[in-house]
């Protein structure tokens, strides 16, 4: 399958993995390429 192609629309802080902040390294507006069948559909 042919990857795809979005524009980040919104994004949050970031969260805690493993007892360290993890911040976001996408901002509103940045292009992401992924697979067809990753993430759930909203």
């Amino acid at each position: 399958e042919k990857p795809q192609q979005a524009e980040i629309i919104a994004v949050g802080p970031g969260g805690v993995v493993d007892g360290k902040e993890v911040k976001m390294e996408v901002k509103v507006g940045d292009k992401v390429i992924y697979s067809k069948y990753a993430g759930t559909d909203v």
